[in-house]
């Protein structure tokens, strides 16, 4: 399992794609909020990249895939529910944005905690998909990975969760 800086880092980079919105947004208004936006935007998808080149080097075992069922829609539940009611908001007073910064927070707390580093819209925009899997076992997990999964194919597979997947590639 991630440690919780890596869990930190991949919550950022799930929200990489709102905090460049908010430096556009920003950038007249508030260079300050535009910079602190842009810091975690980058930190976050630096964070991403760094976590899955170190993911990359662990051994995976191979295992088997008896079922598989693709959950894109989670990334788009995720984006919809999270991120474009905050696009709406002015953000003419102050209150505004420090409600925003408190909700990053606890949305923050709840995501490093509750172990839901799949769900990612920036992993999807660098190739990686998310599925449910049913293993040879009979285990149910999440399954990051790149590219399409194959009911009946063997993965190299490594536990980044407690009920999360990651796809070794060769």
């Amino acid at each position: 399992m991630p440690s919780i800086f890596a869990r930190v880092l991949l919550f950022l980079s799930s929200y990489a794609p709102l905090s460049a919105m908010l430096v556009l947004l920003f950038w007249s208004k508030s260079l300050i909020v535009a910079g602190i936006s842009g810091i975690a935007a980058l930190l976050g998808v630096i964070g991403m990249l760094l976590y899955l080149r170190v993911v990359g080097r662990v051994d995976g075992v191979p295992t088997k895939i008896v079922a598989c069922q693709s959950r894109g829609e989670a990334g788009m539940s995720y984006i919809i529910t999270y991120i474009i009611p905050f696009l709406a908001v002015a953000f003419s007073e102050w209150q505004e944005a420090a409600a925003l910064a408190v909700f990053f927070v606890i949305l923050g707390f709840l995501y490093v905690n509750s172990d839901m580093i799949h769900i990612n819209p920036t992993l999807n925009l660098f190739g990686y998909r998310l599925y449910e899997v049913t293993l040879d076992d009979g285990s149910v997990y999440n399954l990051v990975a790149r590219g399409r999964v194959q009911r009946g194919r063997t993965l190299q597979l490594i536990r980044i969760g407690d009920e999360i997947l990651f796809e070794k590639r060769r």
